[in-house]
């Protein structure tokens, strides 16, 4: 019994330092990630977004809402945002107008992640501000070519 309790611990060890060692091996080489806020009140869809950005080399920081988002905004500016547009208490909408008359955060680029992808949302995001707009549920593709080709400009 001592024995299994001594190898489990081991292990927890070895997987710790692992993750420890990967970070700071992903950090020093390449210190100079872009850096993308995802804002959803779904955490399926954070957890989706934050795996699939992470492991394509960008920094992710998350946010359930956008009062949170916009509290994470007073602290650091990312170099893309994704946004849903039905949130409970701030819509994307609201949000999206929000940012977009504050000058030091208008030029951050926007791209809508949503499943009300009317035309009519469409063309009002793209009037308020945002440079592109997915489709709920996500093509895994087109956001990491979106989000690509905005941040490589």
């Amino acid at each position: 019994m001592v024995i299994y309790i001594i190898i489990f611990f081991l292990v927890s060890l070895l997987s710790w330092l692992h993750c420890i060692l990967f970070r700071v091996r992903r950090i020093i080489c390449n210190p100079l990630k872009k850096k993308i806020l995802v804002i959803d009140d779904s955490s399926t869809n954070i957890v989706l977004l934050n795996a699939v950005l992470i492991q394509n080399g960008y920094e992710v920081i998350t946010a359930l809402n956008a009062k949170e988002a916009l509290h994470l905004l007073e602290k650091e500016i990312p170099d893309l945002i994704l946004l849903d547009l039905l949130m409970p208490e701030i819509s994307g909408f609201d949000f999206l107008d929000k940012i977009k008359h504050d000058e030091k955060l208008k030029n951050i680029p926007v791209v809508i992640v949503s499943a009300v992808g009317t035309k009519e949302n469409i063309h009002l995001t793209h009037e308020m501000g945002a440079v592109s707009f997915i489709t709920k549920p996500i093509d895994i593709d087109q956001l990491l070519g979106t989000v690509s080709q905005l941040l490589e400009k």
